[in-house]
């Protein structure tokens, strides 16, 4: 049984892991994405995003662009869409707070 193909989404979900800094997220992340089954579903289509450094989501698309390969698209978003959907994949964006809450929109 394909435990990854169960999911009610279908073929594709998603995992927010949530919790305070500094217990252990982002190595929870990592560490999912190393097990065997997982690679052996996404292979070289695991993408692991940092966007500790993407203060405003215009920021990750142009990180998310640079990673995929995508570099002179005139819709870069519906490009990167386009990659992501063409065959299973893995992405993580780790500390996605960052970009989806930039600090001075935070109260």
């Amino acid at each position: 049984m394909d435990l990854i193909e169960t999911t009610p989404f279908g073929t594709s979900a998603r995992i927010a892991i949530l919790g305070p800094p500094g217990i252990g997220k982002t190595s929870l992340a990592v560490t999912t994405a190393r097990q065997p089954l997982v690679v052996s579903k996404f292979g070289d289509r695991i993408y692991f995003i940092p966007c500790d450094g993407c203060t405003k989501p215009d920021a990750l698309v142009s990180v998310m662009a640079v990673l995929l390969g995508v570099t002179e698209e005139k819709d870069v978003m519906q490009a990167i869409v386009k990659q992501l959907s063409e065959r299973p994949a893995l992405l993580v964006l780790d500390n996605f707070e960052t970009c989806w809450d930039p600090l001075e929109t935070r109260l």
